[in-house]
């Protein structure tokens, strides 16, 4: 993520979500192009942050598939993120040639345990519908998609406002933050 070596702030976190979305958009024009076929997340690496943002946008997002990666305590132990990062908290690119790191992050190539494990997902609302409803709520029109309405008001995502009309919760804001920075894509 450019400009972000480590998470340590909410900003940061947001950071990563934005990530995520951009990585999805570029997605779903690949297939649209049909040049792939699936969209798959790996949450293996980084941050368990990462990986908690990662797995739940992916059940809000229509990605196909979600693995982690599982590999030895060695490769656990090497390949923390910190092994990467100067004085500074900044990637040193110097470290990416190192065999031992190159080990940690293709562990498959260096011949060292590892398995691919799938997440379940449950993908319980339409993204294009979440997506129209976001767009109908940040530009406080009234809503007609009465079951995403009963959804988020049950995820505590939106409150109403006036008759037919939302608006997000404190707790629906990142969420409403981040539709709203897909859209604008």
């Amino acid at each position: 993520m450019s400009g972000l070596s480590d998470i340590f702030t909410r900003e940061d976190n947001f950071q990563v979500m934005k990530t995520f979305a951009q990585a999805f958009k570029q997605g779903i024009h690949l297939k649209k192009k049909e040049e792939v076929d699936q969209i798959h997340m790996n949450i293996a690496g980084g941050r368990k942050t990462m990986s908690g943002v990662f797995t739940a946008l992916s059940n809000i997002f229509p990605v196909d598939k979600i693995y982690h990666l599982l590999t030895s305590p060695e490769i656990e132990r090497n390949g923390l993120i910190k092994n990467f990062l100067d004085e500074n908290n900044r990637l040193n690119v110097d470290t990416l040639d190192d065999n031992q790191l190159q080990k940690c992050l293709h562990p498959k190539v260096a011949r060292e345990m590892s398995t691919l494990i799938e997440i379940p997902l449950l993908q319980t609302v339409n993204f294009d519908d979440l997506l129209s409803t976001a767009n109908s709520i940040l530009n406080r029109e009234r809503l007609s998609n009465q079951k995403i309405v009963k959804m988020l008001i049950r995820n505590r995502m939106i409150d109403s406002f006036s008759d037919g009309k939302y608006s997000p919760t404190r707790e629906g804001k990142t969420l409403f933050e981040l539709l709203k920075y897909y859209l604008s894509l």
